[in-house]
């Protein structure tokens, strides 16, 4: 599921450890580097992510995120895409995301701008980020539950574990508690 290219935090999800040694943004925010401090970006902190992002694509003709024909804006669209995860995700990354959209360059991968934010808040620890074990327990879940089933509602909650890092606290601790459940619970579980 690529989350960026319509939704900031899903596309966070496979960015954040997929592809975190390809900074498009020079991200000069120093970031919390995790901990109980982290505070959850409010509504309106997302909508200002969304609509750089959006800004971003009209001034780039960059692929859209579209919206419906009932008139959903780009900006609707993207904070409707957040899904479970709107409330929970980290001021710095949101800030972050935002100010890489206003700066980012026509032409460049917007995935950068993921890869900017997971660095603000993890500074040079990515591996250990990537290895923290509620991101490690998600990712088990997730080959388990791909070995066991065919059904991919059950089989895709790598999504959830890819944006692990860059929830809250509070959040990640909920969600953590769902890779303790039969794969045929994870998915509603985690509200992915």
């Amino acid at each position: 599921m690529v989350y960026v290219h319509g939704v900031v935090v899903r596309h966070l999800l496979f960015s954040a450890i997929v592809v975190v040694t390809l900074p498009a943004c020079n991200d000069s925010s120093s970031g919390t580097g995790g901990g109980a401090s982290a505070q959850a970006a409010s509504a309106s902190d997302l909508e200002a992510v969304c609509r750089s992002e959006c800004d971003w694509q009209v001034r780039c003709q960059a692929p859209s995120l579209g919206g419906s024909d009932a008139g959903v804006s780009c900006v609707q669209n993207c904070l409707g895409k957040l899904g479970t995860v709107e409330r929970s995700v980290r001021l710095d990354v949101a800030r972050s995301l935002g100010t890489c959209y206003d700066g980012l360059a026509c032409g460049v991968s917007d995935d950068g701008c993921t890869t900017a934010a997971f660095k603000a808040i993890v500074g040079g620890a990515l591996d250990a980020a990537i290895h923290a074990p509620d991101v490690t327990a998600c990712l088990a879940k997730n080959e388990a539950c791909k070995a066991t089933s065919t059904d991919t509602s059950v089989t895709d909650i790598d999504d959830v574990c890819a944006v692990l890092p860059l929830l809250v606290d509070e959040k990640r601790t909920e969600l953590a508690k769902c890779f303790d459940r039969p794969c045929s619970e994870v998915t509603a579980c985690t509200g992915n």
